[in-house]
């Protein structure tokens, strides 16, 4: 089957020759044949509409090399010029455009500028309304969905789509005009409610010429559009049929993967009541299985970066329920946040969402440890800062790249085969919530260092108590020593100097004198150091003490 692109080429070529438009820029061109040929760009421009709407509808745009029938049809308008040619090519060069822009590395440009080119600047012209529509409505809603994420300028300009295709098909009688507007409009209203998967669209109201109404009015599914509805319906929060499942699980067992499928499964393996480790990381595996067999197929472009994106999202999966698992660690952390960077790495495809759950977990493992733990405080905080770093960055640059979580293959991107959807089911990212969690962590952060920097100064303070305790401890052991040794030398000198004393009296004495200065010295150590074992070995010295002196007094006696 031919492009739609070339059949529209076709249709220029069968309705307009070289010889009907050098007629049409000669001077003596009639007022009737001028007339007869606006008709013809009329009827084309309908065709045009028409046409290259179903090539947007069936994602045709995304061939490899696609741009290059964009400048054959451009090269032919130029060489079989006419006055209403400017229009055709003015909406070649705005998908140009958009194709451009929707490129993953094209995202981060901040400007975009084209040559002027007076060729393609035509007047503004009444009845030539499709041409507008083409600009204004088809082109805004691919760039919208292959850019959708979760901010109040889309939603307004969505809201404002809808009601202008309302108005459009008002009064259509072709009724392939009125097909394709109202895809048009089934696109817009599912796009538009994917961006209120972080709110409630019960309470979101605008206004239609001064009357209110409710956004949840122009947000309902279709007959165009029942799948990714479903999909989407059922998967924030994770509340799969387990027909569904049961359906993909079978698939797979037969080796009969699809990209929705392994999207679907590790959703539904990490966040279900179901949820397993196992199951995901057999999942990688069977991944690794499919992308193998993809690859020697040969990919475009778009399913090469599909591929990629579905190995992370699964990647991400297993990584965030392994997070949540009893005896999960610190050093289990580091392994697993060099595993992720090295597949972002390999996919080329940088992703906040592994830097936010190890923050979440790091955090509360690090309010759980004591002031104490001064030292696993520290090493925690420090990874803490640098996967803080690292996620203000990742997500900064996911805003700016409009980052989708994950993308499907092309052929699984049409819902119920008529509607191209390259976000598909995915959950748009929230610019808002994910600076919301930027300020949530750093204010955890700077609560987990002012933790750390008491518990450091309480280490001081516990260090410098014990230094005084010691250095008490080591004064009193001096001063009784001293005590010890002044008493026994000044009893020893009292003793033998009494000639009224014998000899032997004066040894009993000074034995005695000497049981009892050990008998002090013991006691002195135990008010000093009142441990338990240290208590009951300098009890039973005393008591041992005690005994000596009456069975020496006894013994010297007798």
């Amino acid at each position: 089957m031919g492009l739609h692109i070339e059949e529209c080429i076709d249709k220029y070529k069968e309705f307009f020759s070289q010889e009907d438009n050098s007629n049409g820029l000669s001077e003596k061109y009639s007022t009737e044949e001028d007339v007869f040929t606006k008709e013809k760009y009329e009827e084309f421009e309908r065709i045009f509409f028409i046409t290259m709407n179903n090539a947007l509808f069936i994602g045709e745009y995304l061939e490899d090399n696609y741009t290059e029938k964009i400048e054959e049809f451009e090269n032919i308008l130029l060489n079989n010029d006419s006055k209403f040619s400017p229009y055709i090519r003015n909406a070649l060069k705005g998908l140009r455009e958009a194709l451009f822009g929707i490129q993953t590395e094209n995202r981060t440009l901040q400007v975009n500028l084209t040559k002027n080119d007076s060729s393609t600047v035509a007047s503004p012209l009444e009845n030539f309304q499709y041409y507008d529509a083409w600009h204004t409505i088809s082109l805004k809603l691919l760039y919208i969905d292959h850019t959708l994420i979760n901010k109040r300028e889309y939603r307004e300009t969505l809201i404002k789509l809808y009601y202008e295709i309302e108005a459009t098909i008002i009064g259509l009688d072709n009724e392939d005009l009125r097909q394709v507007f109202q895809k048009l409009k089934s696109k817009c209203s599912f796009l538009l409610g994917k961006t209120f998967v972080f709110d409630n669209k019960e309470k979101y109201y605008y206004s239609v010429d001064f009357e209110k109404k409710k956004v949840n009015e122009i947000i309902k599914g279709d007959t165009f559009n029942k799948e990714f509805s479903s999909f989407f319906a059922q998967m924030y929060p994770c509340r799969y049929e387990k027909e569904l499942i049961c359906k993909y699980q079978k698939e797979f067992s037969e080796k009969n993967f699809s990209s929705t499928g392994f999207i679907v499964l590790a959703y539904y393996y990490d966040t279900s009541e179901r949820k397993s480790v196992q199951r995901l990381k057999n999942l990688l595996e069977d991944f690794h299985e499919y992308e193998e067999s993809m690859k020697n197929r040969g990919l475009s472009k778009f399913d090469s970066e599909a591929i990629q994106s579905i190995k992370s999202y699964i990647s991400n999966c297993y990584f965030s329920l392994s997070l949540k698992q009893k005896g999960y660690t610190i050093d289990s952390l580091k392994i697993d946040i060099e595993k992720i960077e090295a597949t972002q790495e390999e996919t080329g495809i940088t992703n906040y969402h592994p830097y936010k759950k190890a923050l979440s977990f790091l955090g509360k493992h690090i309010e759980t440890l004591k002031e104490d733990e001064s030292k696993q405080l520290q090493n925690g905080l420090e990874l803490y800062n640098n996967l803080y770093k690292k996620y203000k960055s990742t997500y900064e640059e996911c805003i700016l790249r409009c980052f989708t979580p994950f993308q499907l293959l092309k052929n699984d991107c049409k819902t119920d085969n008529t509607i191209f959807f390259a976000s598909t089911f995915s959950k748009p990212i929230s610019p808002h919530k994910l600076k919301d969690d930027e300020r949530k962590y750093r204010d955890l952060m700077l609560y987990l260092r002012m933790k750390e920097r008491l518990a450091k100064r309480e280490a001081e303070i516990t260090s410098v108590a014990n230094s005084i305790r010691d250095f008490r401890r080591q004064s009193f052991e001096y001063l009784g020593i001293f005590i010890t040794i002044i008493t026994f030398l000044f009893g020893s000198i009292q003793l033998f100097g009494n000639k009224e004393i014998t000899p032997k009296a004066s040894i009993i004495n000074i034995v005695s004198l000497g049981i009892v200065l050990a008998i002090f010295m013991a006691m002195l150590y135990i008010i000093l150091y009142c441990t338990r074992c240290k208590i009951l070995a300098l009890s039973i010295l005393v008591i041992l003490s005690f005994i000596a002196l009456v069975v020496y007094t006894n013994y010297i006696q007798v």
